[in-house]
């Protein structure tokens, strides 16, 4: 690995920084680690040390899915969006350009909107859905198999793997 003691100065710390190559890419890390354990993305094209992501921004609006967070913006790839302060086990995204709209209609108490309402249970459904069917045998038509017939109250059960025997030296 590539490592080259730059003039940076950590932002914890105050010791020198070192330029490393990692496998995302070029990174600056503390020259006081394991002590400090600080590291910054570098910028690939010119190897400066990038600005840390700035922390999400509060709304006053509680997460119309979980119903126990607040909604956030955060910035992203494609520009600010609201997202759930309980990511990740709520994804609750929305649009951030409808944020006057949303802060609105709270002044009004008709927070959440219906439209969003519906929104939020569709994905609680197609979550609750998609961790029933995780577990779930495919279907014979998906695998290409022909149908097993199970004995009655052994539906979705499956069968322990066998162990390979171990072929002698």
């Amino acid at each position: 690995m590539v490592q080259e003691l730059t003039d940076y100065k950590c932002p914890a710390c105050g010791k020198p920084m070192i330029k490393r190559v990692g496998r995302f890419g070029p990174f600056f890390g503390c020259s006081g680690y394991p002590e400090c354990k600080t590291i910054q993305a570098a910028d690939r094209k010119t190897g400066e040390p990038l600005p840390p992501k700035p922390p999400p921004k509060p709304t006053g609006l509680t997460c119309p899915k979980c119903g126990k967070k607040e909604l956030v913006v955060r910035s992203g790839k494609r520009g600010e969006f609201l997202s759930c302060l309980g990511y990740p086990r709520c994804r609750m995204t929305l649009p951030a350009d409808k944020l006057p709209e949303f802060l609105d209609l709270k002044t009004k108490n008709q927070w959440p909107p219906p439209d969003i309402m519906a929104k939020a249970k569709a994905g609680k459904k197609a979550a609750g859905a998609d961790a029933a069917s995780a577990g779930a045998e495919p279907t014979a038509a998906a695998s290409g198999k022909s149908a097993k017939i199970l004995p009655q109250g052994a539906a979705g059960a499956r069968a322990k793997p066998r162990a390979r025997p171990v072929k002698p030296l």
